[in-house]
């Protein structure tokens, strides 16, 4: 890719590259096209041909068109935009980028640096040689200088009250049409706000053993009976066990004997297992991916590219990539969140919550006990903690699962369901209101 912006009389310089590579992100990504287009506008862009590319995806957005060659030439009105080898060069030699923050604002601070030299630096150096100037004059120019400094990082997240009602009604008509909300099949979703709404985050945490992974299915078996495109990561047990637990809960046959006693199965439990495997995968609504070599960028191309209302994570630190270091991790935590929200996916983190100390005598989990429990809850809307209060106390003759609301940002909180948990068979069966657990007696 080579350098523009250059004239004889007048040297502009600005990073092209950087250019460039919002530009490739926009052609490849219909949401970073889409969020650049709200974000930034044509002005920004220095190179001519910047500004016609910039021009042309935006009234594609505007008009919801897609991207291609033939719409594109139509809508540049013959404009010299370099050609659709510069489009294919754009699209070609820069990769996905998952840092689109940084070239957005740096693409407005360049905007800002080229106009200030054109006009405001002048004006100071004019000053600064006029010995009728006084510093009261040219503290005023010097504070003009740095406020339109701070306008880069301000202006084009300031939303202003006339065009926020519109479309805040819009959002309104859209409820309306079809609710956001996303249930996940149990009774707690009588309490949630959102649920698994699109580009939400959401978080599930336990100590191990506790019933995550099974939780997990089966929300996931729920949310393909509501039709809801789902991708399931789960790095932590691979797709075959996964998919073991979702056949064990639809056929109410023992995971043992599934998974061990394979050979030993009836003809009439053999048939039912085809039968559900079949309902189970055949209708689309239901994906999987288990390579553990994934990371942040590949989730963010998967996502970007297809259509899932909801993914679902099985183990979050098992993604290749993400680190253990308090502040690595933040980071990628507002990474998940970005990436929902480009991608218009529920992302659901199935997160460990360290080991219970035996000298302990609180065994229920508190948002607390989650590592890093801080940046987790930042970043996500809802938090589900699961507790099962049998696994320490068998001696109390029924296994009962707990899903505590730990955090919701819109909704209620610090409230716990209780279900009938049958781990041999991967079962959260009905509701049990009236119980009551143990340490909650007096």
């Amino acid at each position: 890719m080579t350098k523009e912006g250059t004239k004889k009389k007048e040297t502009v310089i600005f990073d092209v590259e950087n250019e460039q590579i919002i530009l490739s992100q926009m052609i490849k990504n219909v949401a970073i096209r889409k969020r650049c287009c709200r974000e930034l506008n044509e002005n920004l862009f220095i190179g001519k041909r910047h500004k016609i590319i910039f021009r042309v995806l935006s009234e594609m957005v505007s008009r919801g068109l897609d991207y291609n060659h033939d719409t594109f030439k139509i809508l540049s009105n013959e404009e010299d935009f370099g050609g659709f080898k510069y489009l294919n060069d754009l699209e070609e030699v820069f990769a996905d980028n998952q840092n689109i923050d940084f070239h957005i604002q740096r693409l407005k601070l360049d905007s800002k640096k080229i106009n200030l030299k054109k006009d405001k630096v002048k004006q100071l150096n004019d000053a600064l040689e006029d010995p009728s100037i006084d510093a009261n004059k040219l503290f005023n120019i010097v504070d003009g200088i740095q406020k339109e400094l701070k306008d880069v990082f301000i202006t084009s997240n300031i939303s202003k009250g006339k065009e926020l009602k519109k479309e805040y009604f819009k959002v309104l008509a859209e409820r309306q049409e079809e609710s956001r909300f996303v249930g996940i099949g149990f009774s707690i979703d009588d309490d949630l706000t959102e649920g698994f709404a699109r580009k939400k985050v959401s978080v599930i945490a336990a100590r191990p053993s506790m019933g995550k992974s099974t939780f997990a299915a089966n929300i996931c078996d729920n949310l393909r009976k509501f039709k809801v495109p789902t991708l399931v990561l789960p790095l932590e047990m691979g797709k075959e066990s996964f998919i073991d637990l979702v056949v064990s809960k639809r056929t109410k046959i023992p995971l043992n004997d599934i998974i061990k006693n394979t050979k030993d199965l009836t003809r009439d439990q053999k048939i039912l297992i085809q039968k559900e495997v079949t309902e189970l995968l055949d209708d689309e609504y239901l994906h999987f991916i288990d390579d553990t070599s994934i990371k942040l960028n590949d989730l963010r191309t998967i996502l970007n590219n297809s259509n899932y209302a909801v993914c679902i994570i099985d183990l979050f630190e098992k993604i290749s990539d993400i680190s253990f270091e308090p502040k690595i991790l933040s980071n990628q935590l507002k990474q998940i969140q970005s990436i929902a929200k480009e991608s218009n996916t529920h992302i659901c983190l199935l997160a460990q919550i360290r080991r219970f100390d035996p000298k302990s005598k609180e065994k229920r989990p508190t948002l607390e006990m989650l590592k890093n429990s801080g940046s987790y809850e930042e970043v996500a809307d809802l938090i589900l903690l699961l507790h099962r209060e049998f696994y320490y106390k068998p001696e109390l003759g029924q296994d009962v699962l707990e899903v505590i609301i730990a955090k919701q940002r819109l909704g209620v909180r610090n409230k716990s369901y209780f279900y009938e948990f049958y781990p041999n068979i991967a079962t959260i069966s009905k509701e049990l209101t009236d119980y009551v657990p143990l340490g909650d007696v007096f």
